[in-house]
């Protein structure tokens, strides 16, 4: 399998479309590790509630930086 096809920054390559394109949109996209249903929760981790989420984000990366900024490049 070509790993590079599922890099982060590759949006077609980690989802899959689902479900009748609309009038007013396109098709909606799942992860491609579970196109029949949604995701409710990480079990091998836990995380089942939005507490849980961020309580595990800060156990494992909580010597982080939670925000960062960047210069603007653009003139507008």
């Amino acid at each position: 399998m070509n790993m590079s096809l599922f890099h982060r920054n590759n949006i077609k390559g980690q989802t899959v479309p689902v479900g009748e394109e609309t009038a007013n949109s396109g098709r909606a996209r799942r992860n491609y590790t579970s196109p029949d249903h949604l995701i409710s929760h990480i079990e091998a981790d836990g995380v089942y509630t939005l507490y849980d989420s961020l309580y595990h984000a800060t156990k494992k990366y909580g010597d982080k930086n939670v925000f960062a900024e960047r210069k603007k490049e653009s003139k507008w």
